[in-house]
């Protein structure tokens, strides 16, 4: 039986001449789009292609058989150009056979014989010129766009942030127009400690039956962004804004080659004032200097435009569409992964890691603990989830919160899981548990307006020390409970818990932009046809 991921990789990653064994070269152009598709060479009896138990199958245009490739268990990587012979069904005394040609193979052949025809042509008297034009010539040949689909990227780390960009994925992938990619890598936590988290969005993709090219190891990465150039993606949609989640070789500066797509994980930036520049919010990022678009669900406020223009980043690549993942979070169905035995009320303890004194200090945990333990203990007709942000645990284990050790935080979750009442979602998208709650208790940022797409009461703590908040974070915050003691909030549990949440209408003016778009994603595509166009 064959990898047909490894050999999946393969086809969508190479460019092959086909033909007959003994016969004329029909192509070599011919390459195999990640849909299904045949392209550089189609006819009716090489249209489509799949990978079975032992091999690749060519088909006609009606999904028939007509040629069939035995493959090895992997694919061969050595220096050498591959081919691979296969019987043609029809005609058994017929075989075909595929040659990898790589691109830069191709470039050199297609240089050597301009070259030669010319010298031909003109005589020897200006070789030092044509040596020069040549060598300019074959440096533009080898970045130009060879190909028609347009190359679409994603580079994925985040199984809990993926609904921010799955409905571009999935519409992409379903579109003729697009060839997709998707590279799975590991987040990173400033920059040097891997936190473990391809295996969970591996896995979902995996349950889905979707390709993707593994980059778990930093060793792959090199290759992975070789292969991307190779492969000359059009377009590269990374997950993160923040270059130290991402190992180096997926940084701004070394993807810059590509036109570079934003799509916040957060439904907006302009919640709270930057830590670093409490005048600003958060469009200064580093990251944002290589981008060409950044997609977001608010135009610019005049404030905003202000603000770009004492830096280096562009307002012209904010666009404004809606935002995908406050539709997908709408829209997501409620499922409630406790048992509910004797309960009859369901709450989501969000957590932020933000325990320190020193970035957006807005996180409360190793301050309340103890009290939300107790108050689990006294409350059992109440089923609390924990949800904590998926960076909570390095950040204590960072010593951010002096005196707060991972020891304590671990024997926090060995307390916590022994309860009737409780349990702890990690790893996982929170949507659908937030959707079945009937209240959100939270210290965070984004699930202080995320929650209210889904209509649910709010509930948080505030810190005295906590970052500011802009003019629409303000403006947002009516729709939350804001206290500042743990008794306070207690109480503002218990009474929301009982009764209808007096703020509920001013979540719906607060959201009503950010999902009045269904379809933010063709938006997007329709702007990345648009400048491919222009450039084609």
């Amino acid at each position: 039986m064959i990898s047909q991921k490894s050999w999946f990789n393969f086809f969508t990653t190479h460019i092959f001449a086909f033909g007959r064994v003994d016969g004329p070269t029909y192509t070599t152009r011919m390459y195999f789009n990640s849909n299904g598709r045949i392209g550089g060479y189609t006819t009716n009896n090489e249209y489509f292609w799949q990978l079975d138990e032992t091999g690749l199958v060519l088909q006609n245009g009606n999904h028939a058989a007509t040629t069939h490739f035995t493959l090895d268990e992997f694919p061969r990587v050595d220096n050498e150009m591959v081919q691979i012979s296969g019987q043609y069904l029809p005609n058994s005394s017929v075989q075909h056979r595929i040659t990898v040609v790589s691109i830069d193979r191709f470039y050199d052949a297609q240089a050597r014989t301009m070259r030669e025809d010319l010298q031909k042509t003109i005589g020897q008297g200006v070789q030092p010129a044509l040596n020069r034009a040549f060598a300019q010539a074959e440096t533009t040949m080898a970045g130009a766009r060879t190909h028609h689909k347009i190359r679409l990227a994603f580079i994925l780390n985040s199984r809990e942030t993926l609904p921010a960009v799955l409905p571009l994925l999935n519409a992409t992938r379903d579109d003729q127009r697009f060839e997709v990619k998707l590279v799975l890598t590991n987040k990173y936590y400033l920059g040097t400690e891997s936190l473990e988290t391809f295996e969970p969005i591996a896995a979902y993709f995996d349950e889905h039956h979707i390709g993707y090219v593994n980059a778990a190891n930093r060793t792959d990465c090199v290759r992975v962004l070789e292969m991307l150039k190779i492969w000359q993606a059009d377009f590269i949609v990374r997950q993160s804004e923040w270059e130290q989640d991402f190992p180096p070789e997926f940084g701004g500066r070394q993807l810059n080659w590509s036109r570079l797509i934003y799509i916040p994980y957060v439904i907006t930036e302009n919640m709270i004032k930057s830590a670093q520049r409490q005048d600003s919010g958060l469009l200064f990022n580093d990251y944002y200097r290589y981008i060409w678009r950044y997609f977001m669900a608010d135009p610019l406020t005049v404030e905003q435009q202000y603000q770009l223009e004492s830096g280096f980043i562009s307002s012209e690549i904010f666009q404004s569409v809606g935002s995908m993942k406050a539709v997908e979070i709408k829209n997501e169905p409620a499922q409630w992964p406790l048992d509910m035995k004797n309960c009859t009320k369901k709450m989501v303890w969000i957590a932020h890691h933000s325990i320190g004194n020193h970035w957006f200090n807005m996180g409360s945990f190793p301050r309340v603990y103890q009290e939300m333990i107790d108050w689990a203990r006294t409350h059992q007709s109440v089923s609390i989830l924990f949800n904590p942000h998926p960076l909570l645990e390095a950040t204590i284990k960072a010593g951010e919160f002096s005196g707060y050790t991972l020891e304590d935080y671990q024997h926090f979750l060995e307390q916590w899981q022994q309860l009737p009442n409780t349990g702890v979602l990690t790893k996982k998208s929170q949507y659908g548990a937030t959707q079945a709650a009937d209240l959100v208790f939270t210290d965070g940022v984004s699930s202080l307006y995320e929650m209210q797409i889904q209509g649910k009461p709010i509930v948080t703590l505030a810190r005295h020390d906590q970052v500011g908040f802009t003019a629409l974070g303000q403006q947002l915050m009516r729709g939350v409970h804001v206290t500042h003691t743990m008794a306070a909030a207690f109480e503002q549990i218990e009474q929301l818990l009982d009764h209808e949440d007096d703020r509920a209408e001013l979540q719906v003016q607060n959201v009503h932009n950010w999902i009045k778009n269904d379809h933010p994603e063709v938006n997007i595509m329709d702007e990345m046809v648009r400048e491919i166009d222009s450039h084609w």
